[in-house]
């Protein structure tokens, strides 16, 4: 700060007044041929692409046929989904029967009892 500003601040005027202030330069606008008026906000831009394993001309060639079509896919789809459960499930209860003989033949272990016995232990404090 020099003497100039100083002493105005002391003497409490308003810098607002003083068109040597940098206050008054940027409440009135002076000075701003330089910089940039304006930004310009970037548009978002829609892009077609393609998803792994198909091609944008295969993706188009779904979306256009009929929904009979699309119906009777989704159906195929889903009974062939269940075929392949009830196969998995059959799996299941067949390995569960084969393994179930194998345990049986082996012999059971007898759980211990628990057994008191006549010594009395001393309790710690």
């Amino acid at each position: 700060m020099n003497g100039k500003c100083t002493s105005h601040f002391k003497s409490k005027k308003n810098p607002r007044k003083f068109c040597w202030t940098v206050f008054y330069r940027r409440l009135h606008k002076k000075g701003t041929t330089e910089e940039v008026a304006k930004r310009r906000a970037r548009k978002a831009v829609k892009v077609q692409r393609a998803i792994v394993g198909a091609t944008w001309e295969e993706i188009t060639a779904r979306r256009s046929e009929p929904e009979s079509v699309k119906k009777a896919a989704r159906t195929a789809a889903t009974e062939e989904a269940k075929q392949k459960k009830k196969q998995m499930e059959e799996a299941k209860r067949a390995d569960k029967i084969k393994n179930a003989g194998a345990a049986r033949a082996q012999p059971k272990m007898k759980a211990t009892q628990n057994v008191k016995t006549s010594r009395v232990q001393a309790t710690s404090r």
